[in-house]
């Protein structure tokens, strides 16, 4: 978690930006897109829909905002939805700092959310597995 990932060469990044492109060109075409500057970098941000009551959608782990394609239409019609690129994973946000934890992480998503001015929201999400979380025998579960 201390490193900020890369890519291994410039074919390999022009590769991903064209697979994730065509992937969110399964998304409706997004009102706004949003860079948001945080502690550790920029965040990508796309709102869909317009009105109150935001659902903000966070993909899991190596994820992007595509993920949630087939969702969006219909969180769209009901108000405001920001699917975010979270920071650290895979998609369009670009990280400058390392994280140190994962409160590193979670505050990165408090920058987005303040920046965005969005105090109340519905947050939808994917499961992010910690690489330094011991896993768990069954017998103990």
């Amino acid at each position: 978690m201390k490193r900020i990932g890369g890519f291994k060469n410039p074919e390999a990044e022009r590769h991903y930006f064209e697979v994730y492109e065509r992937a969110m060109r399964e998304c409706p075409p997004p009102e706004e897109v949003l860079d948001v500057p945080c502690r550790h970098g920029t965040t990508r941000v796309y709102r869909f829909g317009t009105g109150e009551h935001p659902v903000v959608l966070l993909p899991g782990l190596l994820a992007t905002s595509a993920c949630y394609a087939p969702l969006i239409p219909a969180l769209a019609d009901r108000g405001p939805v920001y699917a975010v690129d979270t920071l650290g994973e895979a998609g369009r946000s670009v990280q400058t700092a390392p994280f140190t934890g994962v409160g590193d992480r979670a505050r990165g998503l408090d920058d987005v959310l303040a920046v965005l001015g969005l105090r109340e929201v519905h947050l939808v999400g994917g499961s992010v597995f910690s690489a330094s979380a011991p896993p768990r025998r069954r017998d103990r579960l």
